[in-house]
């Protein structure tokens, strides 16, 4: 009898299991979003003779001369941003494995069948430096809380000749942690319109034995010009997370004693669009708003404040 008990460990295990997952790419991917904004991108502005205010930060960025001698007007070298970020993902599991009385982890997917919807809220700091007029550099670190419903299948064996037995089952967590990064961006402009490339590594700790890790890319394309007389700058992008990860762990039941896990995941759909806007209230303030979507499962707001000095 214990032998045919013994597919019920992997549901009661996965449900576990499955809510942290969920948050591992949500998350990964809410933050990286959230912060591969790069502050400031290169405004044209028409060529001048008067001098340059100089300042304690004046030495950067590098090769700034040559860009002010074309007429570029540059952003203030240093910022830091406080960002805000809500975001709405689904996530897949593509195997778990459970482990019991220290036995290697065997697959347990074939008893069930898993899906997950995750609401994450981030607020995050971000520090960064333009080093040349087209390259910033920045860090960044935060707090993350991950609401994750985890929805599944299970197919139960029961004794004899009795069909299995199907499980439908469904399970609200909370999970929060702390995020922590890097990232560069490369911006350039050609009169009123500019690109942007942003490429991020961050880690995650949920809890978990191994942090959840997350590589994002990004492109954006738009105009720079004013309304009224506040500058501001409009664009669409996408970007692509590769946040596939392996969440292991483990816990102890009652009369099971130690049972270990593991579960590989992953976005569902890694590809999304973004559109944005934002304004520069003076040289040392400025503001942004993002939205991003993929006509599917992702929905996400960002927003956030920078003073550059």
């Amino acid at each position: 009898m214990a032998a045919r008990r013994t597919p019920l460990l992997p549901l009661a295990l996965t449900l576990r299991i499955r809510c942290g997952v969920a948050l591992g790419a949500a998350l990964v991917a809410c933050t990286a979003r959230a912060i591969d904004y790069a502050p400031a991108d290169i405004d044209v502005a028409a060529p001048t003779n008067e001098p340059v205010q100089e300042r304690w930060s004046s030495f950067l960025p590098y090769m700034k001369e040559e860009a002010l001698a074309r007429g570029y007007d540059l952003p203030l070298p240093f910022g830091i941003s406080v960002v805000y970020n809500y975001m709405v993902r689904d996530v897949d599991v593509t195997d778990v494995r459970v482990g019991l009385a220290g036995a290697p982890p065997a697959s347990a997917s074939r008893f069930i069948d898993l899906g997950s919807n995750s609401e994450v809220n981030a607020a995050m700091l971000k520090a960064d430096v333009w080093l040349f007029p087209f390259l910033n550099l920045y860090l960044l670190g935060g707090y993350v809380q991950n609401d994750s419903t985890s929805v599944g299948h299970a197919t139960v064996p029961r004794p004899g000749l009795l069909p299995p037995a199907e499980i439908d089952f469904s399970l609200p967590t909370v999970l929060d942690g702390f995020v922590g990064g890097g990232g560069l961006t490369l911006a350039g402009g050609y009169k009123q319109f500019f690109m942007m490339l942003d490429a991020n590594y961050t880690q995650t700790d949920m809890g978990f034995d191994d942090t959840f890790r997350a590589f994002v890319g990004s492109a954006r394309a738009g105009w720079n010009g004013e309304f009224g007389s506040v500058p501001t700058r409009l664009w669409l992008g996408a970007a692509f997370w590769d946040t596939e990860n392996t969440a292991r762990g483990s816990v102890n039941l009652p009369a099971l004693g130690n049972v270990s896990f593991e579960a590989d995941q992953g976005p569902r759909n890694p590809w999304n669009m973004v559109v944005g806007a934002s304004v520069v209230l003076n040289e040392n303030w400025e503001g942004f708003l993002e939205y991003g979507f993929n006509f599917d499962d992702v929905n996400m707001i960002a927003t956030g404040l920078t003073f550059r000095f």
